[in-house]
């Protein structure tokens, strides 16, 4: 398969999980595969919860950053191993959350997905000059931004902020630690 079609073809699959989860959450109560910090009675949540979302716009901006950077770090080839890197991203943002969450709030969405792969993206341009990662990077930085600083109500910035640093750290464990195979 060339790295175009794989590009387009995980893209185009996430996509529809994204909005398949998104679709079968409107009709379903998901209270319990929400992410509720220190209540083991959501732990599925650190699963879950990255695949559902408040409403059909958080859907939207988070399908947007998802396919962009996926696009560009698969054709860039950066990302050899992409449902791996996402099951990590997820799982290991999402148990910060539950351990050091605020507990009065439930977490959704994959906002912790694009940021974890934005900071992998700026690893990629930074130390291997991988500068076609600047276009979705330049290209979803209001969005980003936006969803780092923007004083929005009842929206925690613990997945956004850990989101970053673990996609920076995983992108030099990556590069300097090769044994590993990680991405």
């Amino acid at each position: 398969m060339t790295v175009l079609k794989e590009a387009i073809t995980f893209c185009l699959n996430l996509l529809f999980l994204l909005f398949a989860s998104h679709g079968i959450g409107q009709f379903v109560t998901t209270d319990s595969l929400l992410l509720k910090p220190g209540d083991t009675t959501h732990i599925i949540g650190i699963l879950t919860s990255s695949l559902l979302h408040e409403n059909t716009e958080h859907l939207i901006y988070n399908a947007i950053g998802l396919g962009g950077f996926y696009f560009f770090l698969i054709i860039e080839k950066e990302l050899t191993r992409p449902i791996r890197a996402s099951l990590l991203f997820i799982i290991i943002s999402n148990l910060v959350v539950f351990f050091f969450g605020d507990p009065s709030y439930y977490y959704l969405g994959s906002s912790n997905l694009v940021y974890a792969l934005a900071g992998f993206s700026i690893g990629s341009v930074v130390i291997n000059k991988k500068y076609k990662l600047l276009i979705p990077l330049i290209f979803l930085g209001g969005l980003l931004i936006n969803g780092m600083i923007m004083g929005n109500t009842g929206v925690s910035f613990i997945s956004h902020y850990f989101g970053l640093i673990l996609g920076i750290g995983y992108f030099i464990l990556k590069e300097y630690i090769q044994p590993l195979k990680i991405a």
